[in-house]
């Protein structure tokens, strides 16, 4: 741990002497900081076979068991006979982006504090820890929350929370916790300015580092809250889809009944 933080004055073990009751600021930065993505990258295997066990066990778009009242390809056929338009006028479209946008501008704005935190402390000849393993766990959830999970997490969006969410909403939060109580350590161990750990004189003072944390835990959090934003938004709209499916198949269904139902005739007798 000692080569990976430099010129602390804190020490290097676990426990701070000068913050009492919290861990110092190489243990953070070596330790603390990196392990939700640890803990997050760890988790994918297992997340990959719980997604693979879901989706065998769930029947895939348009593919009904045989004991369904609907006639087979009446879905294909709904939709090529009945096209529906997907108007959406630009409030409704704005209020869906905007979950997006707002979590993949914290993902920019995470890996953005993070490097200039990196960059000023190698500048400051203090060491960078492990820290540039958190570029790792938000790039990878970045991806996951863009191709769906590599796809796993389309087969139980309607009923179920996609433990792929589950991990990466656990990264988020885990991360806001860990920078907040760091940033914490950092003000009650050294001093914000003008004490003699402060580091005002160095090219990375304490206080420009608590700007930059502070930052850092309010973008976790919008991430962690965009995270759950968009799963339960994606959850409604799959749900409100799978029931308009079922709609148009039943009024599938109900026109071939009547096309196959044979007209009605009526027969006049004239009574002499």
């Amino acid at each position: 741990m000692a080569q990976l933080c430099t010129n602390r004055p804190e020490g290097f073990g676990p426990m701070s002497r000068l913050s009492p009751h919290l861990p110092t600021q190489c243990f953070f930065d070596a330790v603390l900081a990196p392990m939700p993505t640890w803990i997050f990258l760890f988790s994918l295997p297992t997340m990959v076979v719980v997604s693979w066990r879901r989706r065998r066990g769930r029947p895939s778009n348009h593919d009904y068991p045989r004991s369904s009242p609907y006639p087979s390809g009446s879905a294909g056929n709904a939709q090529r006979r009945y096209p529906t338009t997907n108007r959406q006028s630009a409030g409704t479209l704005l209020k869906r982006l905007l979950p997006s946008l707002g979590y993949y501008g914290a993902v920019a704005v995470i890996l953005l504090m993070q490097s200039v935190e990196i960059v000023q402390l190698k500048r400051a000849s203090l060491g960078v820890g492990l820290l540039p393993f958190v570029y790792v766990g938000a790039v990878v959830a970045a991806l996951l929350r863009v191709t769906e999970g590599l796809g796993g997490g389309r087969a139980f969006f309607s009923k179920t929370l996609s433990p792929f969410w589950v991990a990466s909403i656990f990264l988020w939060t885990g991360s806001a916790a860990v920078t907040a109580t760091k940033t914490i350590g950092l003000v009650t161990g050294l001093g914000l300015s003008g004490t003699l750990n402060s580091r005002d004189e160095t090219p990375y003072p304490v206080v420009h580092q608590f700007v930059d944390l502070v930052i850092l835990t309010a973008f976790y959090a919008l991430a962690a809250a965009g995270e759950a934003g968009m799963t339960v938004l994606r959850a409604k709209k799959r749900k409100m889809a799978a029931r308009n499916d079922t709609i148009e198949e039943d009024a599938v269904q109900l026109r071939e009944s009547f096309a196959n139902t044979p007209p009605f005739t009526t027969t006049i007798t004239n009574n002499k």
